[in-house]
């Protein structure tokens, strides 16, 4: 990058945010941090107001803005593709603002960059999964305005394989999307630690009055702590013959899947999972091509489905 596109860029950046640390900027133009203070030396020689404070970072005076920023046909092409994102894995809300922020970043567009956004528009599409149900998420907005404005929520969440539900009050700190679901970050009262929540799980949700009783770190941070808590998940190992392992398709990576080891006519599979009942019932459609190695809980379970499945058929 041209140093003059790099010194425009860190402007923009400046505006985009309250406060800018240096390392913040060298990182996103893999510059050292003394190539940052020249620039920023520059920029102040140029006449704008940036004000600075060591250990802190970088923001600009109150009052100073930039004229309507132009778009890059990248960048243009690139916001088009986040509409097409939110319009499928956001609720209808949500998409509807994307959308009207887009009619807003497209009025200051040049005819070119316009042009090129509804051309790739009519040649980009994102499709839901085939293996998941169709779905809004409908407590996004609501769990946004709680995480925005510090406020806690009363929920009532259903878990996965429980028919009960449980009430309780929360402290939502932040969202995540993986494997096809949206998940809330949230501090709960209950449990009085943090604990993660799948938001179509969700059977009610209202903001209350509540403030936060304490300042949440931002969610990367506790992402980075995620991986402790595969001490609740459960390793499955299964054989299953090669040929009919096509025919988990892509349900296997929504059931922890970690590993395939090919051994000929046989194929090892292992994953690991947070319901070993779930599990049971997802291998209970192969049953006759495969052979459970581990846990003995699996074996179980699939046991005592296989028993059901038995009796109720004699019933009839």
């Amino acid at each position: 990058m041209l140093r003059l596109d790099r010194l425009q860029s860190i402007l923009i950046q400046l505006q985009s945010g309250k406060i800018v640390r240096a390392k913040d900027i060298a990182d996103r133009f893999g510059i050292s941090l003394r190539t940052v203070y020249r620039d920023i030396q520059s920029l102040e020689e140029s006449g704008v107001p940036i004000i600075g404070e060591a250990g802190v970072g970088y923001s600009l005076a109150d009052g100073y803005r930039l004229p309507p920023v132009q778009f890059t046909q990248s960048e243009a092409a690139a916001l088009m593709a986040g509409g097409k994102l939110a319009e499928t894995l956001t609720d209808v809300k949500t998409a509807a603002d994307y959308q009207s922020a887009m009619f807003k970043i497209k009025a200051v567009l040049r005819n070119s960059e316009k042009e090129t956004m509804e051309y790739l528009s009519s040649r980009i599409s994102v499709l839901p999964s085939p293996y998941l149900p169709e779905k809004k998420e409908k407590f996004l907005p609501l769990l946004m305005e709680c995480i925005r404005d510090s406020k806690c929520a009363f929920m009532k969440y259903k878990a996965q394989y429980k028919e009960e539900e449980n009430t309780r009050t929360v402290e939502p700190a932040g969202l995540f999307f993986m494997s096809g679901h949206w998940y809330m970050v949230a501090f709960c009262h209950l449990r009085n630690d943090y604990r993660h929540f799948r938001c179509d799980r969700i059977q009610e949700l209202r903001a209350t009055l509540q403030p936060h009783s304490i300042n949440h770190p931002p969610i990367q941070g506790w992402m980075d702590n995620f991986s402790r808590e595969e001490k609740d998940l459960t390793k499955v190992v299964v054989e299953m013959k090669t040929a009919s392992v096509r025919f988990l398709g892509d349900q296997k990576f929504y059931s922890g899947f970690v590993e395939e080891v090919p051994m000929g006519e046989i194929t090892r599979l292992v994953f690991l999972t947070q319901s070993v009942n779930g599990f049971a019932r997802w291998m209970m459609m192969f049953a006759g091509n495969i052979q459970v190695i581990e846990p003995q809980s699996l074996i179980d379970e699939m046991t005592d489905l296989a028993k059901k499945i038995i009796n109720s058929h004699k019933s009839c």
